[in-house]
């Protein structure tokens, strides 16, 4: 199940108030509580106030009232060194197919109290990363 929140108007292009890496490390915290359900995440998605959040694609785990992840798309590009700095190193994912998107990913720590922890998949583009899902993952 795919769950979005409702579009601003057309004519209305919100101002980018937060940086991006603000934005993922949000969606980090958001998605890493405990007991969150999709009207939980959709609430504090909402009222994050941070537009590309207001915009995001989130994505429910299959058969459960939890979100898998979220998707957010990055404009302008963001430099991966950037991504690098605030959240370690990253793994380059295997293509499944030779004109597929490169993917780098991310795995910040989460608190010790909590029972999951995030995943950044950035997806990148010629210029830098033009994309992300933060993925909900249950800690090992």
């Amino acid at each position: 199940m795919v769950a979005t929140l409702p579009a601003p108007p057309q004519n209305e292009v919100p101002a980018m108030t937060h940086e991006p890496i603000e934005t993922l490390t949000a969606l980090c915290e958001i998605l890493t509580r405990n007991g969150l359900t999709i009207a939980a995440a959709r609430g504090a998605l909402a009222a994050s106030g941070d537009p590309l959040l207001q915009r995001a694609l989130l994505v429910s785990a299959p058969d459960a009232d939890e979100p898998n992840h979220v998707e957010v798309t990055l404009a302008p590009p963001l430099d991966p060194a950037r991504l690098t700095a605030a959240f370690g190193e990253h793994t380059e994912a295997p293509k499944m197919h030779w004109d597929a998107p490169t993917e780098y990913l991310y795995y910040p720590e989460s608190p010790a109290n909590r029972a999951f922890t995030c995943a950044i998949i950035a997806r990148i583009g010629e210029h830098g990363a033009i994309g992300a899902a933060v993925r909900r993952d249950p800690k090992l």
